[in-house]
């Protein structure tokens, strides 16, 4: 294999399947036409296409706040979207093969704290929902501001993993697709004044599987709750009530927090043990002529994963999904 990689003698004598990956080195906002030419000139060698996404460098003034603005991600995942579908003519798949809140190791105060769970869920959906097939989140040597495991040398001997903010958004984005899921769609509401640029965020899935419905919904207000109102177009026969598993930090800015991240009542301490007792709300599901609804209030900063199970098994298709993500309130 190694000789075939070499192409010592040619083109000719190089592996007759495609095992590379790139361009690699282009940004979500790699322009179409030029992920066209390199599908031109060297698509035979690619298996998958891969581009690199971070918010911005570590250079670039950001905060805890300004990480989650929605517009530039509006921009870049349009621009995603095109580039897969150029990926995607010549037959192969896109994958972020980097991906991180700021580039060159990040950014302290915004890249190590809870601002940066909530940008890694919603941006794995993100990721999805354009097109990729999955996403590889950069963790450099192991010691980086955006990583999510970090692991230290004690006395010239490795110590205990621990655990970062980015590692529960992690977390709750597996959480959510595990078992193979589809997206049913993605909704938006912000407030209303011109310059408001915190969202309130619904994404909504269905297990292939059980059918089970589920939501993940974000809150990205630093500083007012919101209720999302979630709603099926369809009752094939689901539970009456909803599970909740909470994301959650501590203290008066939790976006700003680095230290008592819980999802659903737990966190871990070193060497990733769970601490704290599990928390699962329940939530009633209304029944109406127009399907099943429910109504959840979110805290300001914060997350939720929202699972909807099968009373029984219907036969008959999944059920439509709708979100309408009210405006937090002042």
């Amino acid at each position: 294999m190694a000789e075939q990689l070499a192409c010592r003698n040619g083109p000719d004598s190089c592996s007759p399947e495609p095992q590379f990956t790139g361009p690699v080195w282009g940004h979500v906002n790699l322009r179409w036409t030029t992920m066209d030419w390199f599908l031109r000139t060297n698509g035979k060698y690619v298996l998958f296409t891969s581009v690199h996404w971070y918010k911005a460098t570590s250079e670039t003034y950001n905060t805890a706040v300004t990480l989650l603005d929605e517009d530039p991600i509006r921009q870049e995942m349009t621009n995603l979207k095109k580039i897969v579908e150029v990926s995607n003519g010549y037959g192969k798949p896109l994958r972020v093969a980097e991906m991180n809140t700021i580039s060159n190791s990040g950014r302290e105060g915004v890249s190590d704290v809870f601002a940066a769970a909530l940008w890694t869920v919603d941006a794995s959906f993100e990721v999805a929902a354009a097109g990729g097939t999955g996403v590889n989140l950069h963790q450099g040597a192991g010691q980086n501001l955006y990583a999510a495991v970090i692991r230290w040398y004690d006395n010239g001997k490795l110590a205990s993993p621990m655990l970062r903010p980015p590692f529960f958004g992690m977390l709750m984005f597996q959480m959510a697709v595990r078992g193979g899921t589809r997206l049913l769609g993605q909704t938006t509401t912000s407030l209303s004044t011109p310059t408001a640029y915190k969202w309130l965020k619904v994404w909504s899935l269905q297990d292939l599987n059980s059918k089970e419905i589920r939501w993940v919904v974000i809150n990205k207000d630093p500083t007012r709750a919101g209720t999302a109102t979630l709603k099926l177009t369809k009752n094939l026969g689901y539970t009456p009530t909803a599970k909740v598993l909470r994301l959650v930090a501590p203290g008066d800015n939790p976006l700003s927090a680095t230290t008592g991240i819980t999802l659903a009542g737990v966190t871990y301490g070193n060497g990733g043990v769970p601490r704290g007792t599990r928390k699962v709300e329940q939530i009633d599901v209304v029944a109406d002529g127009s399907g099943l609804k429910l109504t959840l209030y979110m805290p300001p900063a914060s997350a939720a994963l929202v699972r909807l199970p099968k009373a029984g098994w219907v036969a008959g298709g999944a059920a439509g999904s709708q979100a309408v993500a009210r405006q937090p309130e002042p």
